[in-house]
């Protein structure tokens, strides 16, 4: 059977592009590989949102990337993937490699433990905002809880936001969430899944201004 084995440890960036190098072999050539990403549950800090029991959510599956020519008996390759808005994004995960041959026969890696690459957020609202997309991914439990904090943070919008749009922004979100909270006591799946998304742009946009207004401060200074 074919065999592989991780030949780096991973590395990742500030927008949490993720790299991890991997070496392939068979007498006959790979032909295809995996890389199945789980929650490691035992490994999560269960506190906070994290801590009720987390939604059943399946295993992420990525292709391995395959030399384009040349020979696929032995071989270097990166996986690269950018998972910063996945739900295991900064929790942390299990990998294992696998790779299959010509005649189908399949081989594995050892486990590897790794604290999924997530985007770092570094404005203090961009973070609060991340950890409650977290927090309602983890569970649609979290969602009374994560409207009443986005309230809480937001309630001096003076003091935090630079410009109107991202409060009304946060201000949407909250009452769409809270509305149909009111209304059934829950949220389905398709609101879970438009709230994280709602709530990334946001932060996106918290972030990339605050650094917009530090570039401008830094060119005024000069």
């Amino acid at each position: 059977p074919p065999s592989i084995a991780i030949s780096a440890q991973v590395e990742a960036d500030a927008m949490g592009e993720m790299s991890q190098s991997f070496i392939a072999n068979d007498d006959y050539g790979v032909v295809a590989g995996t890389a199945t990403v789980t929650l490691d549950l035992d490994l999560v800090d269960r506190s906070y949102g994290l801590a009720v029991d987390p939604e059943p959510r399946a295993a992420l599956i990525l292709d391995l990337p395959m030399p384009f020519n040349g020979d696929r008996q032995r071989f270097e390759e990166t996986l690269i993937e950018d998972l910063s808005e996945h739900p295991f994004a900064n929790l942390p995960v299990s990998i294992l490699f696998e790779v299959e041959d010509a005649l189908g026969q399949t081989g594995q890696s050892s486990d590897i433990k790794i604290v999924l690459p997530g985007r770092r957020f570094f404005q203090p609202m961009a973070r609060a905002v991340i950890e409650q997309r977290r927090d309602i991914l983890w569970s649609r439990e979290n969602a009374r809880s994560v409207v009443q904090i986005l309230r809480a943070v937001s309630h001096r919008p003076e003091d935090i936001f630079t410009s109107e749009v991202p409060y009304l922004r946060l201000k949407a979100i909250v009452r769409r969430m809270d509305g149909v909270l009111d209304a059934t006591g829950t949220i389905s799946d398709s609101l879970q899944s438009e709230a994280a998304e709602a709530l990334w742009e946001l932060a996106i946009q918290l972030e990339d201004g605050s650094l917009a207004d530090a570039r401008e401060r830094l060119e005024r200074a000069q």
